[in-house]
């Protein structure tokens, strides 16, 4: 059981290396282009949660 744990966390491992890799470069081109919308993060309208009515 512990051998399928080390190989599992290596495994985990490897993919946010590789991740690590790709997601760097891509973030910067990203910032280089400018923003994507025209009033940044403010411009998104704000997420409200709305509960369910209740049944009496």
């Amino acid at each position: 059981m512990e051998d399928r744990l080390g190989a599992l966390g290596l495994a985990m491992n490897a993919v946010i290396w590789w991740n690590s890799l790709y997601i760097d470069p891509a973030v910067t081109r990203l910032r280089e282009r400018g923003p994507v919308l025209p009033g940044g993060r403010q411009a998104l309208p704000k997420l409200e949660h709305r509960r369910p009515p209740e049944d009496a």
